[in-house]
């Protein structure tokens, strides 16, 4: 789950370098991850 959340913190800093608005973007982001957790649990 960690690795995860590396991994998908890197590609996002690669999409979007800029601080303010990748700090937005990444409290979004991982509202899906969490979401995409909780369906892999249940499935």
């Amino acid at each position: 789950m960690l690795a995860l959340g590396l991994r998908a913190r890197r590609i996002f800093t690669r999409i979007s370098p800029d601080g303010a608005k990748s700090e937005i973007d990444f409290s979004s982001l991982r509202q899906i991850l969490a979401m995409r957790a909780k369906c892999f649990a249940r499935g």
